[in-house]
């Protein structure tokens, strides 16, 4: 009886489920690592988890668009644990996670970048610190190539916390050409943090924009 009362569907298939994803669904999530777990994007080193296809990328639009938070938890969680798993550091770093405006907050009920970046705090244990807001609001990035991209984002994030002398971990889901995560860290650096570096869930699996 108590089983069955705490069944929900997996969104992924839509088979009854006692976790939040299947275990199926969660194996194939996780057997799309991205090709290189570490790469510099943007003169940034960026940790991925995964592959932006398949179920990852329905798990992500779902997170994003279908109000569905709780994925974000299990999304930070799942990479949480792969982080510790490889051997990544366990102190040091400081979690931050890439805002949104806030009329995007409200329109949505959450920034799925923090859902994220929390489950990934309290799974390693590195401290979620809010230290980034967006300064104003910006047009969607799609279509545009990274120069366009970089002059839309300019100035769109401001810093409301100090972050000097701290080492400054950014979170997302997806990356494609790294901008927004260079536009963030340019705010950083220079509020004089120590440094800064990201972890994303996930991004496509051919992308020719690293710079």
């Amino acid at each position: 009886m108590g089983h069955w009362l705490f069944q929900r569907n997996c969104p992924l298939c839509s088979r009854p489920a006692t976790a939040l994803v299947c275990p199926k669904c969660e194996a194939d999530v996780a057997s799309q690592p991205y090709s290189s777990a570490v790469i510099t994007s943007v003169g940034l080193r960026v940790y991925v988890w995964g592959t932006y296809r398949d179920r990852l990328r329905r798990l992500l639009e779902l997170l994003k668009y279908a109000r569905e938070p709780a994925l974000g938890d299990w999304l930070g969680e799942r990479v949480g644990r792969w982080w510790l798993n490889r051997g990544y550091p366990r102190h040091g770093y400081w979690v931050a996670a890439v805002p949104i405006h806030p009329e995007r907050r409200q329109e949505r009920g959450y920034n799925q970048a923090e859902r994220i970046a929390r489950g990934f705090s309290d799974r390693t244990g590195l401290p979620f610190y809010d230290c980034l807001a967006r300064a104003r609001a910006t047009p969607a990035l799609h279509g545009l190539n990274p120069e366009q991209r970089q002059l839309t984002l300019h100035g769109a994030f401001k810093l409301i916390r100090p972050v000097n002398q701290r080492s400054i971990l950014l979170v997302d889901d997806i990356l494609t050409t790294g901008s927004t995560l260079r536009a963030c860290a340019t705010e950083l650096e220079r509020s004089n943090c120590t440094s800064v570096e990201a972890v994303v869930v996930a991004r496509p699996a051919f992308n020719r924009s690293d710079r």
